[in-house]
């Protein structure tokens, strides 16, 4: 931790790639774009940036940053903007974005805001509001923006969209102004759109109101499996006043928050096709705090959500079906799972349902990624990160196997800070395992280069790598867009 502070330093622009150093042995297949939010690296221009750019600091309130009054405007229209939707751009971030461009032998590595996507043909970065930024895959111009309030009539939104195989994406939003709601949008396929109008194609397919009147619980991603949508409304609160006067009070989306530990988690299923809510009620037995959830599947009418789950918001400190079955009655025969789902009741005031989980690993990892391939369908394998915790995947990535629990870990120094892990499959791959990792790693010391590290999947160890003496700005989440292809 001598050196943690040297994660977070002002970044700067590099927009003609630069030369790097390859040692060992690249795949020939391993050709294209590894693209993250946070090395051509552009910032991304968002509304945000261009006003923190003026003013000389930030105007509006960020997920751990306070706003400040913005100079540009009187006491009065600030006061007004407070109360405007298009105002709250939490986490519209003006991080960069990095590119690491695979074409052997130059490379150069990449960044982004809160998450990147690829939607079509098009490449675009998400915050938690209603906006995003389309981004030019090849210079990392920042484009148009989207405004899905505009679209789909929503003020903030889950930044983890999810695309399946036919092609169709789905977010979960909010709207707060008439009382807290959830709303599932579903964008289906576009008629050869281009630009931000792949998004016009997006509607709301149904929508819930929160448990709570003034509060609505705080989704930063959801599971999705080939027949429903599940999202969990868990313990950690966006209290709806504090967020509608955070301009005006100078606070954070944090200051925002609030953890209610009396309160269970709920899981709410959604029939992704026709919006219809399964009406049984599934409730955690304990409280806890999710924020990327991995895959979701189902085995024989069962399903099986896998996530990243902490006792409690600490985490957040750190960075700044339907069955006749009786009551008592387990539900869940998953094979090599030993989850649990018992009838809790089932009276006037609904089915309600008590599950449990189980702990895949040791504790401490996080930003899980798996092969995409999989995606709404069984997998075995997850690949993650320590980020900043100091546990057991400290400074490591890790690949954990989630039939045995077993964990592998690729780690070099305390001095160095892996990204979030990119699976990329090889061509017409023969298993799970047939392709490579990508992990950019942030080396905190002076005159020691930055890398893209390229680890063998099966065996976990490396096979290559490309060095830069460029610095690498520590990143969130990335994909990898194959030549030619769709986006991993």
């Amino acid at each position: 931790m001598e050196l943690f502070s040297q994660n977070f330093v002002n970044a700067t622009e590099q927009i003609t790639p630069v030369k790097t150093t390859v040692k060992g042995n690249l795949p020939s297949w391993l050709r294209g774009d590894l693209i993250r939010v946070t090395f051509c690296k552009r910032f991304v221009e968002s509304d945000a940036y261009k006003k923190a750019h003026k003013a000389g600091r930030p105007v509006y309130t960020e997920f751990g940053t306070k706003a400040f009054p913005d100079p540009t405007k009187s006491l009065f229209s600030r006061l007004v903007s407070s109360f405007v939707t298009s105002n709250m751009k939490f986490l519209s971030n003006y991080s960069s974005v990095v590119k690491t461009k695979i074409k052997i032998p130059a490379a150069s590595p990449t960044t982004q805001a809160c998450n990147i996507m690829r939607i079509e043909d098009e490449i675009f970065v998400s915050s938690e509001t209603c906006y995003m930024r389309r981004i030019e895959q090849n210079t990392l111009d920042t484009k148009e923006k989207v405004d899905m309030h505009k679209i789909a009539g929503t003020n903030f939104a889950s930044s983890h969209v999810i695309t399946d195989d036919t092609g169709t994406s789905y977010n979960i939003g909010f709207t707060i102004f008439s009382g807290p709601k959830y709303h599932i949008m579903k964008r289906s396929p576009s008629n050869n759109n281009t630009g931000k109008d792949v998004w016009l194609n997006t509607r709301c397919i149904t929508t819930l109101p929160s448990s709570w009147k003034a509060s609505y619980s705080y989704v930063h991603s959801f599971g999705l499996t080939e027949n429903y949508l599940v999202f969990l409304e868990q313990p950690l609160l966006v209290n709806v006043l504090r967020l509608a006067t955070s301009q005006v009070k100078g606070r954070s989306l944090n200051d925002c928050l609030e953890w209610h530990p009396q309160e269970l988690v709920k899981f709410i299923i959604v029939n992704k096709k026709t919006g219809e809510v399964v009406k049984t009620k599934y409730i955690s037995d304990e409280p806890f705090l999710v924020m990327h959830h991995v895959n979701a599947y189902e085995v024989k009418g069962q399903l099986v959500v896998d996530f990243v789950a902490y006792p409690n918001c600490d985490i957040i400190e750190k960075l700044y079906l339907e069955k006749d079955v009786q009551e008592g009655e387990e539900l869940v025969s998953v094979p090599n799972c030993t989850a649990s789902a018992v009838r809790a009741r089932k009276d006037s005031k609904g089915d309600f349902i008590q599950v449990s989980g189980m702990e895949i690993g040791e504790t401490g990892m996080d930003m899980p990624t798996f092969n995409n391939e999989r995606r709404c369908k069984p997998y075995r394998y997850v690949y993650g990160n320590g980020g900043f915790d100091q546990g057991y995947y400290k400074n490591a990535v890790c690949k954990i196997d989630t039939e045995t629990g077993l964990s592998q870990i690729f780690k070099e120094s305390e001095y160095q800070y892996p990204s979030e892990p990119i699976f990329v499959p090889r061509p017409f791959a023969a298993h799970e395992e047939d392709g490579v990792v990508l992990v950019s790693m942030v080396e905190t010391r002076k005159d020691h280069p930055h890398a893209l590290v390229v680890l063998d999947a099966q065996s976990f160890t490396e096979i290559a790598r490309i060095e830069t003496n460029e610095p690498i700005p520590t990143s969130l989440h990335g994909i990898f867009v194959p030549d030619g292809s769709g986006g991993y």
